[in-house]
């Protein structure tokens, strides 16, 4: 029976540590869900605005283009800060960053509808608020597939790399069904409970 205790104890070891994994990957796939909800909500909330705050699509458009060059800029500065400072700080920022992003949009669209913010002054306002989102969620993909390869052996990186997909896509799918239950508290509600 001796001879047995040190395999036992590493089965046990390997247990807690496939089970830590599980637990970091299932984390992981509920971040970027809320991240997908946030960011799909912003897009049914926004275009139906535009009008009333004074800017055409077009103008619009040409805003949220601009700004979301942020977003090819800073993935590969939070993909290599990743693997200096850890995956979970850069997640946590992108995470933080994307809901301090939505709730400055919901601050703009909410000063453009009061009259707060017309003209120039909105297009700039949403320009910074999709600008600062950029930044900061922009490191939420590059550590998320960043921790999938550390905890993966090369046969199952593929199946967990298609786990983060599959959570931004169910994210997508779950953001305009909640902005149509959440809009009955009124037109903004929807993105202040994303920010939240």
């Amino acid at each position: 029976m001796r001879t047995f205790a040190p395999l036992i104890i590493q089965r046990r070891a390997m247990t807690s540590k496939d089970d830590s994994y599980k637990q970091g990957k299932f984390i992981l796939a509920m971040g970027v869900v809320i991240f997908a909800i946030g960011q799909s909500l912003l897009f049914i909330v926004i275009t139906p605005l535009a009008r009333k705050i004074g800017l055409d699509e077009r103008e619009l458009g040409y805003v949220f283009a601009l700004a979301n060059i942020s977003l090819i800029m800073a993935g590969p500065y939070w993909g290599r800060r990743s693997d200096v400072i850890g995956r979970k700080p850069v997640f946590i920022i992108g995470l933080m960053g994307s809901a301090i992003g939505i709730l400055l949009m919901a601050w703009t669209l909410d000063a453009g509808l009061s009259g707060t913010f017309t003209g120039s002054m909105i297009m700039i306002m949403i320009f910074l608020s999709r600008f600062a989102y950029g930044l900061t969620a922009s490191s939420i993909y590059p550590s998320a597939s960043g921790y999938i390869a550390d905890v993966t052996d090369w046969q199952n990186r593929a199946k967990g790399m298609a786990m983060v997909g599959s959570a931004n896509g169910i994210g997508s799918v779950l953001g305009p069904a909640l902005g149509a239950g959440l809009v009955i508290f009124g037109v903004l509600a929807p993105m202040y409970v994303a920010a939240g």
